[in-house]
């Protein structure tokens, strides 16, 4: 028997939604123009739910405070920092505008920095007083009525989201969405409805990538060779012996390793422009600099001389698949182009890999002699076309029923059309399509063919009409009560799928979601719980690991951090991806073992490869390894002074600056990102800490903000974030461990806001390990808001309490959090949207 719902008995049984609104589209560009009108509609501000507010406390207690020490500055003259509190009301009346005014008031007034220094100060009984009333105020629900849901803007794809959907809709590997612009950011997501901006140059970049999608799919098959699809790669610069912009030179040791992503499953080819260089010998005898490789490089090579030709081998995904023979040139300006066999490969990411080989016909002495002093390869370029060949029998279904359902004797362009449009509109839509929908795409093809169009230029317009939809391009929500502003429902059972597999998946649903919401049984508990373990063991669930975690703990941001290299010589490329990829792993490790959030704090394990190893100062496994193991494996951190992600490398990277750490930066993440504590903004005017030390640079960074704080406008926040950043000066700016600071033993103790003492990294971090409930509830809203789309409101308190509450007896595992997300009001509810009336385009 199937559990009720426990959302059932807080709102009203709904009738079956009416069918979603027609799109009646005659064309890609009439589509786009319904687009820009229907995205550029205002948002519509979030109700608030009922609140009880106490008059007396407010009377007695919040007015005279403000009176005593507020008022003077943020009156309705004055207005100080833009703020009027003199005509605010009190919390439970406040509109949404009032309680962020209301918020504000009280985390400045909790963390000590208003009244400002030079005002007179309420004693620290009246500000206890008054900031325990307000947090009262501002999170008190009235539950005994219904609580409010809130609801999700309408939210477009983001980048990530676009290109899963092209593939799980299609079957194929595209990546068309790396021409959009970047996506916005709220609350640390890129996928807050609230945020999104549609631009004239995005909607463009949308029309262009739906005719590459469509001309890629239905010529699938009958072009052999596909120009758009060629990949033009510069290489990454590993192992290279010397680089420039005239490309790199290999030696023996050397490689290049480049990722290509192919489409389909096909034959493909790499043309690569290369030219060999003479043996080292050769330049040293003849004096010629090889160093001064910009913006050529020069080759030894003479006419005249005998031309040794260089093998260059091509391995992909650790199969050799070709060895080209690569003739000398002057110099690299002398390339010449080479192509290699083709090769099948599957659709997704390849590693092809470029190795200098040794001549086949070579044996004994000759060979030895060839290896001690070999030609070098120079390589510029190299560019893979395909498919060539395609086996339909490995396309997806859908993508078959693209390119084969043709008219003939016993099918009429209408009816293939509507067989192709049938299987399609739905699985784009995300929905059941709407009565008169399909025909409608019908009518907009036999538009088309009326005007001498092919059956296949036809097709091409209308699914480029359906890939530029709004009911493509957004998540719709649309259901019975859509603009009742007070009117709770469920979403539904195809919005509901959306909801999960975009959370889980950054993509579309599933067949099984899809039978699941057409039976009407996804909103029950049972099945919920068997769909998000059954989503996360899914190969696709790495877009939740990357998708939330990455951008919680701002890990993208390691991509393009500036680092100083002339302080830091050991930070290399490698490096930075080497500390992004420990940190996945050690996530991931907690996500598979599905232990307590609390662990990403507390674990004592870590993923490191031989570089991070040498960092770490743990031993390699060989000790005289001349070339480093890039590949990870699991170690302990007993015996170390690290436990968690706090003392990881690209943590203590992105909270440093390029040249130094940073106790306010550190002090300030671990507050905001840890335990959900964030400290006001600086006031106006007051220094940055590098203009109040201009002149004492040669201090330990403990002294230097001992001179900041004597500011006192900085003393009261630097108070907050300073002692948690200091407690972890032992790592530098990259992470690495160190014991002096400017010729000065490391002082990492120090004292928190509440009194408790510390001395060094571990002792700091058990005593963040303390404050584990505020850490847990910090990370459940955080994976609240990516799961919903938006911002928590107050009134997101009550789910947020339920989730804790539902998994403290499991010590809050990690995919018990997750599954209590999906299970909670907000994700399974929404309220009506006075301001967006049901989204229609009409037939022009």
């Amino acid at each position: 028997m199937e559990t009720p719902t426990p959302v059932d008995s807080l709102i009203s049984p709904l009738s079956a939604p009416p069918p979603p609104p027609v799109v009646n589209p005659r064309s890609a560009h009439a589509l786009l123009a319904g687009l820009l009108l229907s995205v550029c509609l205002p948002a519509a501000a979030g109700a608030n739910a009922p609140s009880t507010p106490d008059p007396l406390a407010y009377s007695q207690v919040i007015q005279p405070f403000l009176d005593n020490y507020c008022f003077d500055c943020h009156n309705t003259d004055t207005r100080k920092g833009d703020i009027n509190l003199e005509d605010l009301v009190d919390v439970g009346r406040a509109d949404h505008d009032g309680r962020r005014i209301w918020e504000l008031v009280h985390r400045q007034l909790r963390a000590g920095a208003m009244p400002p220094d030079r005002e007179d100060q309420p004693t620290p009984e009246e500000r206890a007083e008054v900031v325990s009333h307000l947090r009262q105020r501002l999170t008190h629900i009235d539950l005994s009525k219904p609580v409010d849901s809130g609801r999700v803007t309408a939210r477009r794809f983001n980048r990530t989201e676009y290109d899963n959907t092209i593939h799980d809709l299609f079957g194929i590997r595209l990546s068309v969405a790396n021409t959009f612009p970047g996506d916005d950011v709220g609350y640390g997501f890129d996928n807050i409805g609230d945020v999104h901006s549609v631009s004239p140059l995005r909607l463009q970049l949308f029309l262009e990538a739906a005719e590459t999608v469509s001309d890629f799919l239905l010529n699938t098959g009958r072009r052999l060779e596909m120009n758009r699809n060629e990949q033009g790669v510069f290489f990454d610069r590993i192992k290279v012996v010397k680089s420039s912009d005239a490309g790199v030179v290999l030696d023996q040791k050397g490689w290049m390793s480049v990722e290509y992503e192919t489409p389909l499953p096909g034959t493909y080819e790499l043309s690569i422009r290369a030219w060999g260089l003479m043996p080292d010998s050769v330049f040293k005898a003849r004096q010629i600099d090889e160093l001064n490789g910009w913006p050529q490089f020069p080759n030894a090579f003479q006419p005249g001389d005998s031309e040794p030709i260089v093998p260059l081998e091509v391995w992909v995904d650790g199969q050799l698949v070709d060895t080209l023979h690569i003739a000398q040139g002057l110099s690299s300006t002398d390339w010449k182009t080479y192509t290699t066999n083709r090769f099948p490969l599957g659709m997704g990411p390849h590693q092809v890999t470029f190795k200098l080989g040794t001549p086949a016909t070579l044996t004994g002495e000759a060979r030895d002699a060839w290896i001690a002093d070999p030609p070098r390869l120079g390589v510029k370029e190299a560019r893979m076309t395909g498919p060539h060949a395609v086996d339909r029998s490995a396309l997806s279904p859908l993508h078959r029923r693209l390119i084969e359902i043709r008219p003939g004797p016993d099918r009429p362009p209408a009816a293939a059309a509507r067989e192709i449009l049938a299987e399609l509109l739905p699985r784009a839509f995300r929905r059941p399509a709407a009565p008169g929908e399909i025909e409608s795409f019908v009518g907009l093809m036999e538009s088309l063919l009326a005007n001498g169009e092919s059956f296949e230029s036809a097709l091409d317009g209308a699914l480029q009409a359906i890939l530029v939809s709004p009911h493509f391009l957004y998540r719709l929500e649309l259901g019975p009560d859509a603009t009742a502003p007070d009117r709770i429902r469920p979403v539904g059972d195809y919005a509901l799928a959306s909801r999960l597999s975009y959370f889980l998946w950054n993509s579309m649903p599933d067949d099984t979601l899809f039978a699941l919401a057409a039976e009407g049984r996804l909103d029950n508990d049972d099945v919920l719980r068997a769909q998000v373990a059954r989503l996360l063991a899914d190969p696709r669930a790495v877009a939740f690991k990357e998708g939330f975690f990455r951008q919680w703990l701002d890990l993208r941001k390691l991509r393009t951090l500036s680092i100083d290299k002339a302080r830091f010589p050991v930070f290399t490329e490698d490096l930075r991806a080497d500390v992004e990829q420990e940190t996945l792993l050690f996530i991931g490790s907690i996500i598979a073992e599905n232990r307590s959030v609390q662990d990403l704090l507390r674990a004592d394990h870590t993923f490191v490869n031989d570089a991070l190893a040498e960092l770490y100062g743990l031993p390699l496994a060989e000790a005289e390894k001349k070339e480093k193991d890039r590949s990870f494996r699991r170690v302990s951190l007993e015996g170390l002074p690290r436990r968690g992600l706090l003392t990881q490398p690209s943590i203590l990277m992105l909270t440093s600056y390029p040249n130094r750490t940073s106790p306010t930066k550190r002090g300030n993440w671990i507050l905001e990102a840890i335990l959900g504590d964030e400290p006001p903004p600086p006031p106006a005017n007051v220094p940055q800490l590098e203009e109040a030390v201009a002149n004492s640079a040669a201090l330990p960074l403990r002294e230097q903000l001992e001179l900041h704080r004597t500011n006192q406008t900085c003393a009261s926040c630097h108070a907050t974030m300073d002692p948690i950043g200091l407690g972890l000066e032992n790592f530098d700016a990259i992470g690495r461990w160190r014991t002096t600071d400017a010729g000065a033993p490391i002082n990492a103790s120090g004292v928190l806001p509440d009194g408790n003492k510390f001395d060094g990294p571990l002792e700091l971090l058990g005593l963040l390990q303390e404050r584990d409930e505020d850490f847990v509830r910090c990370f459940t809203q955080k994976l609240l808001t990516f799961a919903l789309g938006r911002g928590l409101e107050f009134y997101d308190r009550v789910a947020v309490d339920e989730i804790l509450a539902r998994t403290q007896a499991g010590d809050h595992r990690i995919l018990d959090i997750v599954t209590e997300a999906v299970l909670s009001r907000p994700f399974r509810l929404t309220r009506g949207d006075p301001v967006h009336p049901p989204l229609t385009a009409t037939h022009p």
